[in-house]
């Protein structure tokens, strides 16, 4: 059985860097993300609220070309991401399924 993943609104970019950055996510109208990873570098993220840091030693890595959809955490309202070295943009999808 195939599961589909569906949008439900906009996607935004995180730019992943050597210093951990932040976006929101929408407040409301989906329980998943598709995160995709367009650079050539591994981006390590991590979920939390609108101080969340993300580090490489803890982060979920997201690797060079990756294309993942997860369920969101609960309580979370941002994404933070981080590089060990170089940077990579992060594109986060909101939607339904997996």
């Amino acid at each position: 059985m195939t599961i589909l993943f569906t949008p439900t609104g906009n996607r935004s970019d995180l730019s992943a860097t050597t210093s951990s950055s932040r976006v929101a996510l929408p407040t409301s109208g989906f329980t998943s993300l598709r995160l995709t990873n367009s650079g050539s570098v591994t981006a390590y993220l991590k979920f939390g609220d609108n101080t969340v840091t993300a580090s490489t030693s803890t982060g979920m890595d997201l690797l060079p070309g990756a294309v993942e959809t997860i369920r969101l955490p609960p309580n979370c309202t941002h994404l933070a991401g981080i590089t060990a070295s170089g940077s990579t943009t992060v594109g986060v999808t909101p939607g339904e399924g997996a």
